[in-house]
């Protein structure tokens, strides 16, 4: 019995520390953002809702419809794994020529 639960704590530790991590955030990579976007600038940014990764693109770096498929992403969340408990989710919105993504996770506890 005591193997199980050792076993069960090392598989569950990962899934547990990243679920309640608030500081972190998706990479550009675990979104769901159109195939050819270049992103033109990105960082991470805080506020006293969390974290997040803003991901800017100009206009040169968007091919075809690549602008309106970034902007259609607004408000998607998408499961990052199926052992990671985190939905990543985009929010998308024009600044001029410009189209900027806040990705950022969602816990379980709000679904």
């Amino acid at each position: 019995m005591l193997i199980v639960l050792a076993v069960g704590a090392f598989f569950m530790f990962p899934v547990l520390a990243v679920q309640f991590d608030g500081s972190a955030v998706p990479t550009a990579s675990q979104a769901t953002l159109p195939a050819g976007v270049e992103a033109t600038r990105s960082g991470r940014e805080c506020g006293p809702g969390g974290c997040w990764l803003r991901v800017t693109f100009d206009d040169a770096g968007l091919p075809g419809t690549a602008r309106a498929d970034l902007l259609a992403q607004d408000g998607v969340c998408t499961t990052v794994a199926w052992f990671d408990l985190r939905r990543v989710c985009i929010a998308a919105q024009e600044h001029g020529t410009q189209v900027i993504a806040d990705l950022s996770f969602e816990r379980v506890s709000n679904w």
